[in-house]
C-alpha cells in the first residue's frame, strides 16, 4: 500500500526499492515486497497492480525493475 488504508500500487513498491538500493538503506524495509509482486503476475506473464488484477506494461516493468534491483529475477 502507499499509506495506510491507501490504495494498492505497484509504482510504490519499485519507487521504495529504488530509493532503498540506491541510497543503501537498511534493507529490511524491502521484506515481502517481491514476494507480492510474484504474486501478482498473472497467467499471461504480465504483472499487475494487484493480486488477481489485470497485467499492465506500466505495472510490468515496475515490478520486473523492482525484483532487477533486488536481485530477485529468475
Amino acid at each position: 500500500m502507499m499509506h495506510e488504508h491507501g490504495e494498492c500500487d505497484l509504482r510504490a513498491s519499485y519507487i521504495i526499492t529504488l530509493i532503498v538500493k540506491s541510497l543503501k538503506l537498511p534493507e529490511d524495509v524491502l521484506d515481502g515486497i517481491a514476494e507480492g509482486i510474484i504474486a501478482s503476475q498473472t497467467h499471461e506473464g504480465g504483472i499487475a497492480n494487484v493480486i488477481g488484477g489485470e497485467a499492465h506494461g506500466g505495472f510490468t516493468f515496475c515490478g520486473i525493475a523492482a525484483l532487477a534491483l533486488m536481485g530477485r529475477l529468475q
